[in-house]
């Protein structure tokens, strides 16, 4: 708990009352992870990465049209480029950090993969073994067993291009939402986006408890510039690193103490908005300034750790030689 708050403290801003831009663990929040993930990974790592990409990404769009249509196109020239408004690109592009929620629109299937829907009141400790939680249960799964199911796929160079794209794209986007507390989390809310909120006095704009995390509190912390904000955590977590992260299953067991650290985060999220613990669906929460004054500067460490844990992740499991 103490590395991320000492980040969250280095990037805290002290003024609330910016107007919304448009930073998120949405398209540009998940891309900054990526990029900043991306800049520094190990030699053999990047080759594998870049392989995928020429390779793997062209591959996966020409499955993908085939099955669907033109959905879900990366450009993979600029594989972490900016995400079109989907409201007039209609979903026909996007980026390869972001491919994971445009495809569970094509595939309802993988929809579970990008949350692991913990109790609020729970307090889940070492192993989580999703595999044998009632809350992983089910033909959607969660977020610790598609990201461990991804992994493998992704550390073994005889998949086929297109499914070792597929599998990167899915590695990339979880572990992204692995570090966002209302995707680690459930109060009978449907991960706080049954919590309606009023943050008219809070200098943000939300309407969901789900939103505010996923998009004005990141916002306030970093700007709307897409480079400036990739710029940033980048330099914050310049010194940051995973140690002993070498191998897919050391990732694995590791991740799930990112999940219970998000969880941790996820109970303050609700207790300091007086949302009590099993309260299911609610409205009329508001949300004041020193709700923002204290959570948008973890919600910003949580994007600085996603990007540090997601080199190292990426690291530990692109270790084959790419196909001359």
């Amino acid at each position: 708990m103490r590395t991320f708050r000492l980040i969250a403290r280095a990037v805290c801003a002290t003024t609330v009352g910016f107007s919304v831009p448009a930073l998120a663990w949405g398209p540009e929040g998940h891309t900054v992870i990526a990029r900043v993930a991306t800049e520094s990974l190990n030699t053999q790592a990047a080759a594998d990465l870049q392989w995928i990409i020429s390779v793997g990404v062209p591959a996966l769009n020409a499955q993908i049209q085939q099955k669907y249509g033109a959905k879900c196109q990366i450009n993979s020239s600029d594989p972490w480029g900016e995400v079109p408004d989907y409201r007039t690109d209609h979903d026909q592009h996007t980026n390869l950090a972001n491919w994971a929620d445009c495809y569970r629109y094509l595939d309802a299937s993988t929809k579970g993969w990008h949350y692991n829907d913990i109790p609020l009141g729970e307090n889940p400790a070492g192993i989580l073994n999703a595999n044998g939680q009632k809350w992983c249960t089910g033909p959607e799964s969660c977020a610790s067993v598609a990201l461990a199911d991804n992994l493998h796929k992704l550390a073994v160079p005889g998949q086929s291009p297109a499914d070792l794209a597929k599998a990167l794209a899915f590695v990339v986007h979880i572990v992204g939402d692995m570090h966002q507390p209302l995707h680690e989390e459930d109060n009978g809310d449907t991960g706080g986006n049954d919590v309606l909120v009023i943050s008219d006095d809070s200098g943000l704009s939300a309407q969901k408890l789900h939103e505010l995390w996923d998009t004005p509190l990141v916002d306030l912390g970093l700007g709307r510039n897409l480079g400036s904000a990739t710029r940033t955590i980048a330099q914050k977590t310049a010194s940051q690193s995973v140690p002993h992260l070498t191998t897919v299953d050391e990732v694995i067991l590791a991740s799930d103490a990112w999940v219970e650290d998000a969880h941790q985060l996820a109970q303050p999220a609700y207790s300091l908005l007086n949302v009590a613990v099993g309260a299911g669906k609610v409205s009329g929460v508001r949300v004041t300034k020193e709700y923002v004054k204290t959570e948008m500067p973890i919600a910003v460490s949580q994007l600085g750790l996603a990007a540090v844990r997601l080199r190292a992740t990426l690291n530990a499991a692109l270790k084959w030689r790419p196909p001359s």
